[in-house]
């Protein structure tokens, strides 16, 4: 959820960047365009997990109004997530089973391997999402597409969810995990996977 703020905050002032340039570019101030093109730059380089194209969006009004109305989109996603978060209980199987994985309770195998193996096209298990492919990756995070939605209990498809540009012009909601999850969420061998909870596993899984 503290995540979930801090980058609502980074988005939030991207979009107050952007319409700033549209109004300087609009006015032809090529001064203040030039240091809010500056400022967005450094915060992009700053949050690459954004995954906008910046040189692409400056270009033309149509572009700006395009990338401020993606920036709202992402951050309405967050706060849908928060408030989900927020609405329940303390028992919820997400937080239970984070709880799990922070104790350490696995084999206390080294997984630095296979994280650093974590390339585009890769596959893992998930015990409630089942399998997964790797469609985007970044130095922190990597974020993957559920190979069988049917066989997922519904609670857990509007979880841990981003809308990613996975090609040019096309976005898609897929799930965001820390590169670290492999080894504790995410398993290149379904027989490493730990079931936190038999009754919310995918059906691969029953």
């Amino acid at each position: 959820m503290e995540k979930w703020k801090e980058e609502i905050k980074t988005l939030e002032s991207l979009r107050r960047n952007f319409r700033k340039f549209k109004k300087a570019k609009e006015d032809k101030d090529k001064e203040e365009m030039n240091k809010l093109s500056d400022k967005v730059d450094e915060i992009m380089e700053e949050n690459k997990w954004v995954k906008m194209d910046w040189k692409k969006i400056k270009r033309g009004k149509a572009a700006l109004e395009e990338g401020t109305e993606k920036l709202g989109r992402k951050i309405d996603d967050r706060k849908k997530k928060i408030m989900a978060l927020g609405e329940e209980a303390g028992a919820d199987l997400y937080e239970l089973g984070l709880k799990k994985a922070k104790k350490g309770e696995d084999s206390g195998r080294d997984w630095s391997k296979e994280i650093s193996q974590c390339t585009e096209g890769s596959e893992y298990y998930h015990w409630a999402y089942g399998k997964v492919s790797v469609v985007a990756k970044d130095e922190e995070y990597l974020y993957v597409r559920i190979m069988d939605k049917k066989g997922c209990k519904h609670d857990w498809l509007n979880k841990g969810n981003v809308v990613l540009v996975i090609d040019e012009n096309k976005e898609e909601e897929v799930k965001e995990f820390a590169l670290d999850a492999i080894g504790r969420w995410l398993f290149p061998e379904i027989a490493d996977v730990k079931v936190i909870d038999d009754s919310s596993a995918h059906r691969i899984f029953k």
